[in-house]
């Protein structure tokens, strides 16, 4: 099975059709092919962002955390049904956040 892209909402096949073979970085293992993106795959994805934007912009903070805590959810889910377990990563979402500040 190879693993596809995510853009503008859906999963598709790079542009070109191209699979790279991915391998663990921690252990050599192979992980599987996946969709070897080009160009106008980034293209295409960074089009689709852009077009989103606005409206992910227009949500507050909170809406945004909430959302993307649900996001988190679902691939802790899917990592852990098709790999056995996986760490949470509930702890680090409780630890402080650095604060970054603009023109440092």
């Amino acid at each position: 099975m190879t693993t596809r892209m995510f853009i503008d909402g859906e999963w598709c096949d790079a542009a070109s059709g191209a699979t790279v073979e991915a391998t663990s970085p921690a252990t050599g293992e192979s992980l599987g092919p996946v969709a070897e993106g080009s160009r106008e795959d980034a293209q295409r994805a960074i089009d689709a962002a852009n077009a989103a934007f606005p409206s992910w912009a227009a949500r507050t903070g909170f809406e945004r955390a909430a959302l993307l805590h649900r996001v988190a959810d679902v691939c802790e889910r899917r990592a852990t049904s098709s790999r056995g377990s996986v760490r949470s990563t509930r702890a680090s979402r409780s630890r402080p956040r650095p604060r970054w500040r603009s023109g440092s």
